[in-house]
């Protein structure tokens, strides 16, 4: 049985290895490699051998998809309107009936796809202190971004940047110096070390590679 770290070492490899990423049939098998990240390619791509379970009978280990490289324009749109509304419900600002109709998406699409992550109480539908949604963020490593499930992470990670924004616009490194010794997984099992090195977002900083204006990633 392969590790997930050698099945998403062949999943790259091949992905790497296609000249046009967005054809219909590249963009299907990245799909489903996003949604069962311990599936091989055989299994991917339609062609499971003869003991290997097919896609049709795994349980989906990722709810949804957030990397924008894996979604239709439509499908960004909506998912940057359904965290817009499960925010203010989290900050408790708007029912759900008032922040769904200001982000034009109907009340029954955001209970459909924000599920478990939502309770009903004698004020109205409220949003639980966390969820196991997965989230595509900005983060300052190789890549420029994590995919991550679960609203726990997410904060760190949002609180990680209000640490950086208050280093380089302050230079007060308190809140940075809280993440020296943190780390987290995102949803393919790799490890991630938050940067605490000053010399390092320093150099970031002048070179343009940190973002402060959002912290999700819909519109690569």
């Amino acid at each position: 049985m392969p590790s997930n770290r050698q099945i998403e070492d062949w999943f790259k490899q091949w992905y790497e290895s296609k000249k046009n990423k967005d054809s219909a049939y590249v963009l299907r098998v990245a799909r489903a490699h996003a949604r069962y990240p311990h599936a091989v390619l055989s299994q991917l791509r339609g062609h499971a051998l003869e003991k290997q379970k097919r896609i049709s009978n795994f349980r989906e280990r990722v709810r949804r998809i957030l990397s924008p490289e894996l979604l239709t324009s439509r499908e960004r749109e909506r998912s940057e309107k359904i965290f817009n509304v499960l925010r203010s419900l989290r900050k408790e600002e708007k029912s759900l009936t008032r922040a769904a109709h200001d982000e034009k998406i109907s009340r029954e699409t955001v209970l459909r796809q924000l599920g478990k992550s939502l309770k009903k109480t004698p004020r109205g539908w409220q949003a639980k202190k966390t969820d196991d949604l997965v989230r595509d963020l900005y983060f300052p490593n190789q890549s420029g971004h994590v995919v991550i499930k679960g609203f726990p992470v997410s904060s760190d990670i949002g609180a990680y940047w209000n640490g950086i924004r208050r280093f380089v616009v302050q230079g007060d490194d308190a809140l940075l110096k809280t993440f020296g010794n943190k780390t987290f997984k995102d949803i393919y099992g790799n490890r991630h070390a938050f940067i605490t090195d000053p010399k390092i977002l320093n150099r970031l900083a002048r070179a343009g590679e940190l973002r402060f204006e959002t912290l999700y990633r819909f519109e690569e």
